[in-house]
Formats: C-alpha cells, sequence, structure tokens
C-alpha cells in the first residue's frame, strides 16, 4: 500500500503542494487528475524520492519511501 500523509512543498515563497493525503492499495487503479501546474508531476517526484518535501510522509508497505528506493 501507498500511503501519502500531510504532504507538503514549497519553492521559495510558493507554496506547491498543502497537506496532500490520500491512500492507494496494492492493485487498486489510482489516478492523479488536474490542470496543469496543480502539483501532479511534484507528488510523484516527493513519492519516488526524487524531490524532498518540507513536511509529511511517504510510506509503502509499511517502510518510509526513500528506505524503499534507495535499496
Amino acid at each position: 500500500m501507498l500511503t501519502v500523509q500531510n504532504l507538503s512543498k514549497r519553492f521559495g515563497k510558493k507554496q506547491v503542494l498543502n497537506d496532500i493525503s490520500f491512500n492507494a492499495k496494492k492493485g487498486e487503479v489510482t489516478a492523479l487528475i488536474g490542470v496543469n501546474g496543480i502539483g501532479k508531476t511534484t507528488i510523484m517526484n516527493c513519492i519516488a524520492g526524487l524531490l524532498p518535501f518540507d513536511k509529511g510522509k511517504v510510506v509503502i508497505d509499511d517502510m518510509p519511501a526513500r528506505k524503499v528506493f534507495a535499496e
């Protein structure tokens, strides 16, 4: 399961993500949808560990995502 809790990200003074939370269960189809510039790619980059986030946590199968992708 993927769990994203209270994910927040700021670029300088611009708040891009503000307390984003959701779960995606194994085998479940999940989509991020929204208009351009809403933060979809930023969310995915934070989940993948490509972009550090300011607050919150990302957990994959009970392990912090940073550890999952470091292995």
